[in-house]
């Protein structure tokens, strides 16, 4: 068994210590550059310079003589089924666009651009 001398346990101090503080420099400086990314515009979003998504909306209903006597006689009024398919199309569109989606803009299917 070989006894350590004096200068040998403070090489091993010496080596422990530079190899801890080696290990905190690394910590604190991935540790900053993380920081630095996570504060940054890196990883935002695109903000509100983006246009808002057109969504096409085509009422597809099937609508009969029923159905106009039924709307004209609910509502009190005299309407052809063109004029009621044009009405339930923009109670569709206002419901749609007043419902809180602020990304999204809805409009009739035949004003979307191609």
């Amino acid at each position: 068994m070989t006894l350590m001398t004096a200068s040998d346990q403070s090489y091993i101090l010496r080596s422990l210590y530079y190899d801890n503080t080696i290990v905190m420099n690394k910590w604190i400086l991935t540790s900053s550059i993380l920081l630095l990314i996570l504060s940054s515009n890196l990883v935002y979003g695109q903000g509100d310079n983006c246009q808002k998504l057109k969504i096409g909306i085509l009422n597809k209903g099937i609508y009969n003589d029923s159905t106009l006597y039924y709307l004209n006689k609910l509502h009190n009024k005299n309407l052809s089924i063109e004029a009621w398919i044009n009405e339930i199309d923009i109670k569709i569109l206002e419901e749609l666009n007043n419902s809180g989606y602020n990304d999204l803009e809805f409009s009739p299917l035949t004003l979307v651009p191609t």
